[in-house]
């Protein structure tokens, strides 16, 4: 998103791990936080952006899982909104996802837009997610994994941001 995080917001760690799995072999986990780029949520034709994982084919296959349907929410830590003192998506905002070139690539529609506490994300977020967790304690262990390795110190009582979302349409780079 520049909400790449979790938004891939987790999405990096779950990108990596996905990406070995399909063949991707150039993503690596960055050597300093994501948080740093990628919560400047840039604003594209008035809308907020929002990118998935790293640039590359890490966020190529991210945004391919947004385009083709699979991929329907995103999370992120709420320490990383205040730290840029963005807002919190909200029910009926429009976001630009965003390529590794910058091009505004589609239009998502936020459905729902929840803070919680990490221990408490449901199942449902991981499938809608679509990152490859099948369940919340998968969707834990993996985002505690690469929140880890970014440097946060995340546990069960770290809150988090939970956004679904709808394409809404495709955008002139599609």
């Amino acid at each position: 998103l520049t909400k790449n995080l979790w938004l891939h917001r987790g999405g990096e760690k779950v990108a990596h791990r996905q990406a070995l799995v399909h063949g991707i072999n150039d993503v690596h986990p960055p050597r300093v936080s994501p948080y740093t780029r990628l919560m400047s949520f840039p604003r594209v034709n008035g809308l907020r952006g929002i990118e998935f994982g790293a640039p590359g084919k890490s966020r190529a296959y991210l945004t391919a899982l947004v385009l083709n349907g699979n991929k329907r929410a995103t999370a992120g830590l709420l320490s990383e909104y205040e730290d840029e003192g963005e807002d919190i998506e909200h029910i009926g905002e429009e976001l630009a996802m965003l390529d590794s070139n910058d091009t505004h690539v589609g239009t998502l529609r936020v459905t729902r837009a929840e803070v919680m506490r990490f221990g408490d994300v449901p199942d449902e977020f991981a499938l809608a997610e679509a990152e490859g967790d099948l369940n919340a304690e998968d969707f834990r262990n993996s985002h505690l994994d690469y929140w880890g390795r970014m440097g946060q110190e995340v546990d069960d009582d770290t809150m988090v941001v939970t956004v679904y979302f709808d394409l809404v349409s495709r955008g002139p780079g599609a």
